[in-house]
């Protein structure tokens, strides 16, 4: 069997190779592009369809006894559940990952966390619980 000569060697290297470093960007975008993680878009997609699934198992009798429409709960769900979605998407999109190492970033989350939490506890309404 004979050798093909592409093969053979050292000559089948392509030596007009130029080598490309990391500050070198090929399209000239004022934005830098992101990329979103399909795996977990698709779990996150399917863990709220299934809640959607469940809201609609529990609500049906009472959204069709209240309002006439067994859907009414998860329609209203599905919109609120939509646009935190694509809020969440689009900070996803605009803010670099690269922000979230900082130390300052996670004691700015727990902040604005724990202040949400004591806003509720003295502001918030009790509805619909049983007073003993």
């Amino acid at each position: 069997m004979r050798k093909d000569r592409a093969f053979a060697g050292s000559d089948w290297k392509n030596r007009d190779i130029r080598r490309v470093g990391p500050s070198a960007q090929p399209l000239s975008c004022p934005v830098p592009v992101r990329q979103i993680n399909a795996g977990l878009l698709l779990i996150t997609l399917i863990l709220v369809c299934f809640g959607l699934v469940m809201l609609f198992s529990a609500s049906m009798t009472d959204a069709y006894a209240k309002s006439g429409n067994a859907l009414f709960y998860v329609i209203k769900q599905a919109g609120i559940t939509g646009a935190g979605l694509l809020a969440a998407l689009f900070i996803a999109l605009m803010l670099p990952i690269r922000l979230f190492d900082h130390f300052w970033m996670t004691l700015a989350a727990y902040g604005v966390t724990t202040a949400l939490l004591v806003y509720v506890k003295f502001f918030g309404i009790l509805m619909n619980a049983l007073m003993p």
